[in-house]
């Protein structure tokens, strides 16, 4: 148990604490972006969209059923991306569900918003800045990322792609997913689709390299 501790603690401390700020920074604002998705009520974002339709086909309920195929993504990214396996994966499994809970909580009870669709795209815009830049943050941050986060960074590795098309055919291919199986698909999906990889590049350059002092 002390020699785990002390690994534990040499890794964090190498990871630095602006690192880990970030990583947790990240990943906060992926919940929030989460919540403000569910608030737009106008498709969810492809991953979410994909598990929730393939949940529905099972006995499983949701939570279940994502650690499950979390797992399984988790394979990839064992045998192929050891290096992006670190204390963020976990807190990207444990920490964005519970932070989306708690803001749709406070929207529900605190927040009132009108309900038009103008407004509600506004919201589905922010949704998808918001997620893009919890992305860039924690990817950035090199401490660890989430097994479907991952295949995008896999696949542009492996075929030499640049990321932004790589993150729209994994996207692509959770939509088509979703479809197939009967998920919820709107225009928030397709917008995500479109507009998540770029801008997670561009939060990548622009923001998320320079706080962690990177060129």
């Amino acid at each position: 148990m002390k020699k785990t501790l002390v690994i534990l603690v040499k890794y964090l401390s190498n990871l630095g604490l602006r690192r880990i700020l970030c990583m947790f920074a990240g990943n906060t604002l992926l919940g929030i972006g989460i919540a403000f998705y569910r608030h737009a009520a106008l498709g969810n974002d492809p991953f979410s969209a994909m598990t929730l339709s393939l949940s529905m086909r099972t006995p499983l309920n949701y939570g279940t059923f994502l650690l499950l195929f979390n797992l399984f993504l988790f394979s990839f990214q064992f045998f192929f991306g050891k290096k992006y396996i670190g204390i963020g994966t976990l807190v990207n499994w444990t920490l964005v569900g519970y932070v989306a809970d708690f803001c749709m909580y406070l929207d529900t009870h605190y927040i009132t918003l009108s309900d038009t669709y103008p407004v509600r795209l506004i919201v589905l815009l922010s949704a998808i800045l918001i997620s893009a830049m919890g992305v860039s943050l924690y990817q950035t941050s090199a401490s660890g990322i989430s097994p479907y986060d991952y295949l995008s960074l896999g696949l542009s590795e492996q075929a030499h792609l640049p990321y932004l098309f790589c993150r729209i055919a994994c996207d692509g291919t959770a939509v088509i997913i979703a479809l197939i199986v009967g998920g919820l698909v709107g225009i928030g999906t397709f917008l995500t689709v479109l507009m998540l990889g770029p801008s997670i590049q561009f939060f990548t350059r622009n923001v998320s390299k320079k706080l962690l002092k990177q060129v």
